[in-house]
């Protein structure tokens, strides 16, 4: 409250009114500040919860896996980088089977290492996009086969393609390592 108010006030014997309306004011504006914080706190639990749905997951039951990391594998990275910009659904985990068994989710901006029987899969890549005009929500998937020798190490780049009206699908590609190492750089890596 200025000066000028209070002088108005004190003049009608309000200002001790005055000073008590501004301590409330203070006082409500306190309350909401603390009820402000504790909602954003909630929100931001609820957040995190859901968004720890999306994240990437190993099914470890997977009959490809192997499990004695002294038995004969190929060690297999499968790695999600970041987009330029965000692709609404298709930012989602995407599932990848091997065989049409469900291998596991990944999440973008992370990747993962497995450790695979040796021989020849077939790897899918499953996501939802939108597409059309109305923005319908489509399933897509992509299959391509892989061969895994033991002792060898591969990297898989799940990179998207952008349909545009067709929606976004994702390929399943062997890159370098040197081009896994560019890939990854700023990437989470997730334990398998």
């Amino acid at each position: 409250m200025n000066n000028t108010n209070r002088q108005r006030l004190s003049t009608l014997g309000l200002s001790c009114a005055a000073d008590n309306v501004s301590i409330l004011l203070i006082q409500a504006n306190a309350v909401k500040l603390r009820s402000m914080k504790k909602f954003l706190i909630f929100y931001l639990v609820i957040a995190t919860w859901l968004l720890s749905a999306c994240a990437t997951s190993l099914k470890s039951n997977h009959p490809q896996l192997q499990k004695d990391a002294q038995q004969a594998h190929a060690t297999v990275y499968f790695i999600r980088p970041f987009t330029e910009r965000t692709m609404a659904m298709a930012d989602n985990a995407i599932a990848v089977e091997i065989d049409s068994r469900p291998l596991l989710n990944l999440a973008k901006g992370e990747y993962i290492r497995t450790l695979l029987m040796p021989g020849q899969v077939w790897l899918t890549v499953n996501s939802r996009t939108t597409w059309g005009p109305s923005h319908k929500i489509k399933s897509k998937s992509k299959t391509r086969s892989f061969t895994f020798e033991s002792g060898e190490t591969y990297f898989i780049s799940i990179t998207p393609v952008n349909g545009e009206f067709r929606g976004v699908h994702f390929i399943a590609e062997t890159v370098s390592q040197n081009t896994a190492k560019k890939l990854s750089k700023n990437l989470r890596l997730v334990d398998g």
